[in-house]
């Protein structure tokens, strides 16, 4: 890696006093790195050691690919932070540097985690491509990295992290691989969370999902796909955009109005024949598989909200409709999620009446998803309750957000609790911002 992460030499010499102490083999291949002049700088840091280290404990990390091994100093520093069943599997070309670096694994007793394969990268990468990790790191020829990532997105397990090593002059390479001249950044939006995009937009509309599922979406549909027609004659084309993959087909101008709505006044005129204006977009469900998607599913998907009949309880229509959370049933002042993405295309009345039968008033139907025990303060109840904006925490009264990254059928209870504290947190500042305001 070159240099030390974008820190202050007070903050630094902090972490070197009061941080992770190395383990003496780790000493040993940096003093004999020292010896080698230049090509030492193909060394981690220490601070990075440590940082590699702590990211493996947290994140409870069992499997890890390396590409690029050098001595073994960050092999060994990830090898250390694994448990005994734990694994690396470390990819390198060089054959002299790889004999002296499993020298160094003997002496720390770690070799029986680490497996290394001595071949370039890239034919390395397609003989593990059925192997499937939780950890990938990067630290190789540079030139190769776009490379390296797009093949490590397909090996990463679920929630898996990728992280990425600076080049030679101590930048991340963020040269945008579609106009050239952009730099990649990270950016942020409400409705899809974040995702890496290029400074030239909106000249240059490239866009990379983080998530491992939305970027193979995208690689999977890198161009639009025709589906076939839809009801009004128009073609419906399967794409992909920066919220995921969607349907697109062209809407008939006479049919369409738009509804101005004020604080005053409701205003409705007539859409202006525009193409773009016409083109509607409509999400895919998350949990459908794009490969499943046919003309008739893509039909029913361009028709919601669909009516399913009438309810007999109270003479209101059940309708079925795609939300942001996933399917739903709607019924007057009632609604019912729909578990089961695929039930959306072959729900009758019958099944609706039941689910919607079992829901609540005015809210999604909630059940408990774990019951995680008791708080340690007051013996409360902390539970993982499924929720109309997706999954929360509930405790007392008071109701905490579960990260969308987060499983949370593998929650623990102190995870809930640094979630529980934040809400109280978030509160708190809400209530004193409000007093201030009166």
């Amino acid at each position: 890696m070159g240099s030390d992460l974008n820190i202050t030499k007070h903050l630094q010499d902090y972490i070197l006093k009061n941080g992770l102490k190395l383990h003496p083999i780790q000493k040993e291949i940096i003093d004999y790195n020292l010896s080698l002049g230049d090509i030492k700088r193909m060394q981690i840091s220490i601070s990075q050691c440590q940082f590699l280290h702590l990211i493996i404990k947290i994140s409870k990390i069992t499997r890890v690919l390396e590409i690029g091994t050098f001595t073994g100093l960050s092999t060994l520093s990830m090898a250390l932070a694994l448990p005994d069943e734990g694994s690396i599997i470390a990819l390198d070309k060089n054959e002299e540097t790889n004999k002296i670096a499993q020298n160094f694994f003997k002496k720390a007793y770690q070799d029986h985690k680490i497996k290394t394969i001595i071949k370039p990268a890239l034919e390395s990468l397609m003989s593990i491509r059925n192997e499937k990790f939780d950890l990938v790191f990067i630290d190789a020829d540079k030139m190769n990295y776009q490379k390296y990532y797009e093949i490590s997105l397909d090996l990463l397990n679920k929630e898996g992290l990728v992280i990425i090593d600076k080049d030679n002059e101590g930048n991340v390479v963020r040269k945008c691989q579609l106009c050239s001249s952009g730099t990649l950044s990270l950016k942020n939006s409400f409705r899809g969370g974040a995702f890496i995009g290029c400074s030239n937009y909106p000249e240059c509309k490239f866009t990379r999902p983080l998530s491992k599922a939305k970027a193979a979406a995208q690689a999977q549909l890198a161009e639009p796909k025709f589906i076939g027609k839809h009801l009004n004659g128009n073609d419906i084309h399967l794409k992909n955009g920066r919220f995921g993959p969607y349907l697109q087909y062209e809407q008939i101008p006479s049919d369409i109005e738009v509804k101005k709505i004020s604080k005053k006044k409701k205003k409705t005129k007539k859409l202006k024949s525009d193409f773009n204006e016409l083109l509607k977009n409509v999400s895919i469900p998350k949990g459908l598989e794009l490969e499943s998607i046919n003309l008739e599913k893509a039909q029913f998907l361009c028709s919601l909200p669909k009516s399913l009949g009438i309810n007999p309880d109270n003479q209101k229509e059940i309708t079925v409709n795609v939300g942001r959370f996933g399917p739903y049933l709607k019924c007057e002042n009632k609604s019912a999620r729909i578990d089961n993405v695929e039930e959306i295309f072959s729900i009758g009345l019958n099944r609706a009446i039941t689910l919607i039968a079992e829901a609540k008033p005015g809210r999604m139907s909630s059940s408990i998803i774990k019951d995680l025990g008791e708080h340690p303060e007051d013996k409360k109840p902390v539970r993982v309750m499924k929720g109309q904006y997706g999954p929360y925490i509930k405790y007392k009264s008071l109701n905490a957000t579960i990260p969308e990254e987060k499983d949370p059928t593998e929650l623990t209870m102190e995870e809930a609790l640094i979630l529980i504290e934040k809400r109280k947190e978030y509160d708190k500042s809400k209530k004193s911002k409000s007093k201030k305001k009166k």
